[in-house]
């Protein structure tokens, strides 16, 4: 009956779903709605969005796309000369970016276990990170600014709100996703404990039929480390 308890009590649960059961979850519906998921946002890609993340890109400059999907922004980086990363936990998602961006290289990898030698310049996060449960956030910020460049950027965009849990998605029949959602205020104070100055933050409705819930967004830069602020 301890070792029971022990158990139970060692695995993070979210609502009635274990951390691990939310992420399978959310890993099947995105590889189930894959070929629709691309269908439906390939003709919303808005630039404006990017303006202030390509403001601090120049051509050459090594870019990972944090939870790429089917590949719609790592498409529109590679045509400006920059070299690009995507990664993603759905294969089926790896498999359509492959044939949207041929130039560029693509992993199948968890955001929680980030696993890449390669430093980059800037890491672009677009609606992937409000799928990581809140005791997580942290230290997957964490492993970002390892893998930056010094004074490398990151943007991040967030669902706007409080709470977490798998939800039913009726854009895409219903397929459940989990969520967990986040107030401007609260991104900014993960950013600044994961060693990350923000440059910009906003509060936006992403013009969108399927984003209609406002998003935090954040554009920050690494912090340079203690003994070169000193210097």
């Amino acid at each position: 009956m301890l070792s029971h308890f022990l158990a139970v009590a060692a695995t993070l649960f979210i609502g009635s779903h274990s951390v691990e059961e939310a992420k399978s979850i959310t890993l099947s519906s995105y590889d189930r709605t894959a070929k629709e998921y691309k269908s439906k946002n390939n003709g919303n890609f808005q630039p404006e969005l990017m303006k202030p993340f390509m403001d601090h890109i120049r051509k050459g400059d090594q870019v990972l796309d944090l939870g790429c999907g089917p590949g719609l922004h790592v498409k529109e980086l590679s045509k400006k000369g920059i070299e690009v990363c995507g990664i993603d936990y759905s294969p089926a998602m790896i498999k359509i970016a492959q044939h949207q961006a041929p130039k560029a290289k693509f992993y199948v990898m968890d955001i929680q276990s980030l696993s890449l030698q390669t430093k980059f310049n800037a890491v672009w996060a677009s609606r992937s990170l409000h799928h990581i449960p809140r005791e997580k956030l942290n230290g997957v910020l964490l492993n970002i600014n390892k893998i930056l460049t010094d004074g490398g950027v990151l943007y991040i965009s967030m669902k706007k709100g409080t709470g977490e849990g798998v939800i039913a998605d009726h854009y895409y029949e219903g397929v459940k996703k989990f969520y967990s959602y986040i107030a401007e205020d609260e991104l900014v104070k993960e950013l600044d404990l994961a060693g990350f100055d923000v440059i910009l933050s906003e509060v936006k409705a992403i013009n969108s039929s399927y984003n209609p819930q406002p998003h935090v967004i954040v554009l920050c830069k690494k912090r340079p480390a203690q003994n070169e602020q000193v210097s």
